[in-house]
């Protein structure tokens, strides 16, 4: 079964600022029970300190472990980082490369 991700949250940080992150993907059920997570995450604040955080996306890998205490959710936060699209040359793309008309 796979469900849609898709919450707000807003947190304070230590400094009394306020950051709200939207978290966008997908989480994937697996055999032995836990549930895998892959999403975005992106930032939103009006606090001049956390202002540069609007610009960023983030990829988030995880999952939610099941255990005789209850369940823990661990994940990783990555920012993605533009690096550009390689040129293609004479009418051939690479692999990867999508052109959208």
């Amino acid at each position: 079964m796979e469900a849609e991700l898709g919450p707000v949250l807003e947190t304070e940080t230590e400094d009394g600022g306020v950051v709200l992150f939207e978290w966008k993907g997908l989480a994937v059920s697996t055999d032995s029970g836990n549930r895998r997570l892959l999403g975005s995450l992106v930032h939103t604040s009006d606090d001049p300190r956390y202002r540069w955080l609007n610009d960023r996306v983030c990829a988030v890998e995880g999952e939610v472990r099941h255990g005789a205490d209850g369940s823990e959710v661990v994940f990783e936060v990555s920012e993605m980082v533009w690096e550009g699209v390689a040129p293609a040359s004479s009418g051939s793309r690479s692999s990867g490369q999508t052109a959208l008309m």
